[in-house]
């Protein structure tokens, strides 16, 4: 029988590659977006969702247990890169609301009745090293994607032993239209690192398919992270760059 998939932001750069790798894989996949995919994208069946709407979440709830579905990806996502002098209440909201909020409360949804969620096995978060790492420009979104690891970390220690694993990824800068050409000439003037949407999704379907419930994409990153930890103000010097670089962007 066919494992079965739903990407929840299907139809940005690394939900739709997921989608590819794991359709490629056998496995039968349900988007849930916004938008729809394109002819060329193909998929197995849809779902026109907001998932900051509690309505569409519900319906998404309902979808989830309705096609036995087994493991559900998050991968829907706002972009936040500006200084924090500029941002508004309504960036903070909207951020918010799509990167830890919605993810929140779907979770919150799915465990409240686990009698209907016996076809679930797995629920992987995408999360960002700007969640681990704060940079200047990303303290909006790098707070949400921050609020979203500590959230299936403290997930996946309350549930420890259960039949559901969640589990977290966290990519690094991905070639995606999810970038601003602000942020994108931010990235190459303070050198990161950028890897292509296959190459991500490659270590998704890795990490849902194998006993890792952890996964850093980027061995810098992952190492800097760890530094970062342990003596985060102490590092803040290394940072100057990314502060003059985005205070050099075009306003």
């Amino acid at each position: 029988m066919k494992q079965r998939m739903m990407v929840i932001g299907h139809t940005g750069g690394i939900g739709k590659a997921l989608t590819a790798k794991s359709r490629q894989e056998g496995w039968w996949v349900m988007g849930a977006s916004r938008g729809s995919a394109l002819d060329a994208d193909p998929i197995d069946s849809e779902l026109s969702v907001d998932i900051t709407l509690p309505q569409d979440r519900r319906r998404l709830i309902e979808a989830i247990v309705e096609n036995e579905i087994n493991v559900v990806v998050f991968a829907a996502g706002t972009p936040h890169f500006s200084p924090t002098a500029s941002v508004s209440e309504s960036d903070i909201d909207r951020v918010l609301n799509c990167n830890l909020l919605a993810p929140m409360a779907i979770t919150s949804g799915l465990l409240a009745d686990s009698s209907k969620l016996s076809s679930v096995k797995t629920l992987l978060y995408v999360g960002s090293a700007v969640g681990d790492i704060g940079l200047p420009g990303y303290s909006v979104y790098g707070a949400s994607k921050a609020g979203l690891h500590r959230y299936v970390e403290s997930l996946r220690r309350e549930r420890v032993g259960g039949e559901i694993a969640f589990k977290l990824i966290v990519p690094r800068a991905t070639e995606t239209q999810f970038n601003s050409a602000d942020a994108a000439a931010y990235g190459s003037a303070t050198g990161a690192s950028v890897d292509t949407p296959e190459f991500v999704a490659q270590a998704i379907f890795g990490v849902i398919t194998g006993k890792q419930v952890a996964k850093s994409v980027g061995s810098l990153e992952s190492i800097f992270s760890k530094i970062n930890q342990l003596f985060g103000a102490w590092i803040d010097f290394a940072f100057k760059k990314h502060a003059l670089a985005l205070r050099d962007l075009p306003r």
